[in-house]
């Protein structure tokens, strides 16, 4: 299981308080319940680069040097998100403790610790799903979009190669529905007992 802790970064200012010192544990699934502009989404979309910037290091895309290497987790990393603005000058802290990195951003500085106790790691697939993707139920094909944002065209790009990859019905683990890909439509639908969903 991981675990982050943010600080004073874009609409979080001190974080989860009263609390573990902060740490929020990550489990397979994890529900944020908030205002709307509170963070949620910061949350997630700082725990979904961290994870990722976790995997990479693991397949060794890239070295730790690189990483660190120009304050590239705000020019880099965190940009893909439209995040490198939300830093507060000294005052952010993110960390983040994988099964593989910690991973820490304090004081305007970048440390990676390997964490040698675990040296087990499954490549898991990270993606941000960002609340834009609903957008692409109003267009005939997603191309027609002017794609706003990388994490947008990213899931486009792993929602249509799972289109794809539905090879037969596939059965949901609620209400008797099943989801199948219509092929000469290039359309999915849910389908239950007595209904079909176009979606």
């Amino acid at each position: 299981m991981s675990k982050i802790r943010i600080k004073h970064f874009g609409p979080i200012k001190e974080g989860l308080v009263n609390n573990q010192g902060g740490w929020m544990d990550i489990k397979k699934v994890s529900i944020f319940i908030g205002n709307q502009g509170a963070g949620k989404s910061t949350i997630a979309k700082v725990f979904s680069t961290f994870s990722w910037i976790e995997k990479a290091l693991v397949r060794g895309d890239y070295s730790e040097n690189s990483i660190k290497l120009r304050n590239s987790i705000k020019t880099k990393f965190l940009r893909h998100h439209r995040l490198e603005n939300y830093f507060h000058k000294g005052k952010t802290i993110i960390e983040y403790q994988g099964d593989a990195y910690y991973l820490s951003y304090k004081n305007g500085s970048f440390e990676i610790k390997k964490n040698l106790e675990n040296t087990s790691y499954e490549l898991p697939q990270i993606m941000y799903v960002p609340a834009e993707r609903n957008f692409i139920t109003y267009v005939k094909t997603p191309t027609e979009l002017r794609l706003s944002s990388p994490s947008l065209a990213e899931f486009l790009v792993e929602f249509n190669n799972s289109k794809i990859d539905l090879e037969k019905d596939e059965k949901m683990p609620i209400n008797d529905t099943t989801i199948e890909y219509d092929r000469l439509n290039d359309r999915l639908n849910l389908t239950g007992t007595d209904y079909k969903l176009h979606i």
